[in-house]
């Protein structure tokens, strides 16, 4: 991130000679293919991109079905405090080039909210600053516009994205008041509408350092059997059920883990997550390194692995088209806004070894002398 009022940056991760493992079953792997894997995720083979210069300290970004990624901040550039507008930049991977656009035609400032890439490439996002609102972006007409107000105002909510096109979204007391930040959908012919029957209150986790901290940054995902899987950052995990009025019931435990607010979750196969890290505070604690296979193709089972090599809060895991796990940034310590070290997961080589074995591949990353 850059200092107030210098131009900041962003480096992108070239990952170079990656391949797609293709479909099929990763027990099955050969030997060959496995060996070829773990060539491909050596570290000679990534390297950080020359840093690319923006116009904005991007607070938040969106994968979009073109292939550009919209970045944005707040109502201003470089900072946050008011409502009512966002600074928003387009950026182009192929062309390493950003087009800035001020939002204020939705009177939204979309600092810290709820996302979702919705089926048909738009992008919703709801809540943040200002709490209440919906806004949806047209990348086909590169333009934003107001969708249904929220029954409940939100900020560090999480959303899924069900399998009829909707947007569940729960959790979020950072903005908009705390506490009672239940469970509701958003249709595109309906707006939002109130699930009654999913209450956060069993999702809830002790923070002792921040108020918002027991319901946010949930992580959330549409599982094969139609639900919504709820996987922490408390120690228990859930089943959210979206039809009707909804339901929550309790999977149990993830293992051995402990509360990780600031660590996170991905899915990096059909029904299969990997978690990472996180601290049992929003801040002022130290991180863990703490990992673990979840698996919701059949229930709900939980597989401890290996640790990372570096105990991580606020860090960022990016799945990539071969199954593996680029996790980069963080700090070991809860506090302020800093980031080092990378690593690698690799799904493949994961599922070739027995319980507890897996490693990460530490340091895949090598910063390239500019």
């Amino acid at each position: 991130m850059g200092k107030r009022g210098a131009a900041p940056v962003i480096a992108l991760i070239g990952l170079l000679g990656l391949a797609s493992c293709g479909g099929g079953d990763p027990e099955s792997t050969s030997e060959a293919t496995r060996k070829k894997t773990l060539a491909i995720a050596a570290p000679a083979a990534s390297q950080w991109s020359a840093l690319i210069p923006l116009s904005l300290v991007p607070a938040a970004a969106a994968n979009l079905a073109n292939g550009k990624v919209v970045l944005w901040s707040a109502e201003t550039r470089f900072s946050f405090s008011a409502g009512g507008q966002t600074y928003t930049t387009i950026f182009d991977p192929t062309t390493r080039t950003a087009t800035e656009t001020l939002v204020s035609n939705t009177g939204h400032n979309m600092f810290c909210p709820g996302t979702s890439n919705l089926p048909d490439g738009r992008l919703l996002v709801n809540g943040g600053i200002d709490s209440g609102k919906t806004s949806i972006y047209n990348p086909t007409t590169n333009s934003w516009s107001v969708a249904a107000t929220m029954n409940i105002a939100r900020g560090y909510e999480a959303n899924c994205v069900l399998e009829d096109g909707s947007v569940f979204t729960l959790g979020g007391s950072w903005s908009g008041g705390v506490g009672n930040k239940h469970g509701e959908v958003w249709t595109e012919a309906a707006g939002w509408k109130r699930l009654t029957g999913v209450p956060i209150d069993s999702m809830l986790s002790n923070d002792p350092s921040r108020n918002f901290g027991g319901d946010s940054h949930f992580w959330m995902f549409p599982a094969p059997n139609g639900k919504v899987f709820h996987a922490g950052p408390g120690v228990d995990m859930h089943w959210i059920d979206t039809q009707g009025a909804g339901s929550v019931s309790t999977v149990g435990p993830r293992g051995d883990d402990q509360f990780s607010v600031n660590g996170n979750a991905v899915m990096y196969d059909i029904g299969k997550l990997l978690k990472t890290g996180g601290g049992p505070a929003y801040e002022g604690v130290n991180a863990n390194a703490n990992s673990y296979l979840i698996d919701i193709n059949a229930g709900a089972t939980v597989r401890k692995i290996t640790p990372m090599a570096y105990a991580r809060v606020f860090h960022n895991s990016v799945v990539l088209p071969n199954g593996q796990v680029v996790i980069v940034g963080g700090q070991t310590y809860a506090n302020a806004f800093t980031d080092n070290n990378a690593e690698c997961w690799d799904s493949v080589f994961a599922s070739l070894q027995p319980t507890g074995s897996v490693s990460f591949i530490a340091d895949l990353l090598v910063r390239t002398p500019r």
